[in-house]
C-alpha cells in the first residue's frame, strides 16, 4: 500500500483545499507511477490522469491544457542536485509552465545548504510540489526527509522509507558536545516548522 501525507490547511497553500476523494486517488496514481522508468506510455497515461485531477482541484479552465512536470533525482543531495531539482521548480513557476511538479526521489542526504536551496524553492513555489520515494528500494533519508516534508504532498512506494534526519559533520568526523547540540537543535527547529508550514504533525 502507498502512504501518503498531504499538506492542509497552510496559509496560501495551493493544496489546501484537495478534496479526500482526490488524495486517495492520488494515492493509487503513485502506486502505478512506481513503474514508469520502464513504461513510457504508463508515464503518458498517469501524466494525463495527474494533469486531469489537478486541473479540476486546481479550478483549471477546460481551455487549459494542464501540464505535469516529472522530475528524476537519484543520489546524494548536493549542489548538482540543487541546481536541478531547485532550478527545475523554480523555472516551471517563472514561465507558468507547469500546473503539477512531481519529484520522483532516492536519496541517502547529503548537503544541509544543498537541502535548504531545494526547499526554498519549494516553499515559494505556486505550484504544487509532490515529493514522490520511489521506485521499490528508494529512501529519502537526512536531507530528503526535509524535502519530502516541504512539499505539498509527500508519498512513499511500496519498500521505501523515510528518516534518519540526524545531522551529522562532513567528512565522518566528530562535532564537540556544544555544537553537536546546536546542530540538533537547528534541525529540529526547521522541520518542526516545515510540518507545522504544510499541516502536518511537529
Amino acid at each position: 500500500m502507498v502512504s501518503a501525507s498531504v499538506a492542509t490547511g497552510a496559509s496560501g497553500n495551493p493544496c489546501k483545499n484537495i478534496p479526500p476523494f482526490f488524495k486517495g486517488i492520488l494515492c493509487r496514481l503513485f502506486f502505478r507511477m512506481k513503474r514508469v522508468r520502464s513504461n513510457r506510455l504508463l508515464e503518458k497515461k498517469l501524466s494525463f490522469f495527474i494533469a486531469v485531477l489537478a486541473a479540476c482541484v486546481l479550478q483549471i479552465g477546460p481551455a487549459h491544457a494542464a501540464e505535469v512536470k516529472i522530475l528524476k533525482y537519484h543520489g546524494v543531495i548536493n549542489p548538482i542536485a540543487a541546481e536541478y531539482l531547485g532550478g527545475s521548480v523554480k523555472k516551471f513557476n517563472d514561465e507558468k509552465s507547469a500546473d503539477l511538479i512531481v519529484i520522483m526521489l532516492d536519496t541517502p542526504g547529503g548537503l544541509d545548504s544543498s537541502m535548504r536551496i531545494i526547499i526554498k524553492e519549494i516553499l515559494a513555489s505556486s505550484v504544487p510540489v509532490v515529493v514522490y520515494v520511489a521506485p521499490s528500494g528508494s529512501r529519502a533519508a537526512s536531507a530528503g526527509t526535509f524535502i519530502a516534508m516541504a512539499s505539498h504532498v509527500s508519498a512513499m512506494a511500496p519498500g521505501t522509507s523515510q528518516g534518519a534526519a540526524h545531522p551529522v559533520a562532513m567528512g565522518g568526523g566528530k562535532m564537540d558536545k556544544t555544537m553537536s547540540k546546536k546542530v540538533e537543535n537547528d534541525a529540529a527547529s526547521y522541520i518542526t516548522s516545515l510540518a507545522n508550514q504544510r499541516g502536518r504533525n511537529a
